[in-house]
């Protein structure tokens, strides 16, 4: 069949230890492929890409996600081709903890510059704080 819209993706996320980062994965297991996808998190479009269509194969579309703070995220993922467009069912992930040390925490604010301490020609070839 090739006259017709996309199976149903479905949606899953391997974010086993709560962190903000996973990956998000839709994968269409029967039907009619889909030549293009669009994912979505918390209704906003955020990835879409390209599908090679080879009906009645499985197809797999993923989003890496990186850098999500405390919270709930709802994903869901639009399949295309030229029959139509199918929406899967939303997915929530729950991130509980950020991950600490990889530059995951949003809006940190930089590191402070020290001031510069005014010196004197020492004698002995040593740097002392001016007086």
């Amino acid at each position: 069949m090739t006259d017709a819209s996309p199976a149903r993706a479905v949606l899953s996320a391997d974010n086993w230890d709560g962190d903000g980062r996973y990956t998000v994965a839709a994968d269409l297991w029967w039907g009619t492929n889909a030549t293009s996808s669009r994912f979505l998190e918390n209704g906003i479009e955020v990835s879409s890409g390209s599908l090679t269509a080879a009906t009645p194969n499985a197809q797999r579309a993923m989003l890496q996600v990186s850098g999500k703070p405390k919270g709930t995220n709802v994903y869901t993922v639009e399949f295309r081709n030229a029959a139509g467009v199918t929406v899967s069912a939303p997915l929530s992930v729950a991130v509980t903890h950020w991950q600490r040390g990889a530059g995951m925490l949003p809006d940190a604010p930089a590191p402070r510059a020290r001031p510069a301490v005014p010196t004197r020609p020492c004698p002995l070839g040593r740097a002392h704080p001016a007086a």
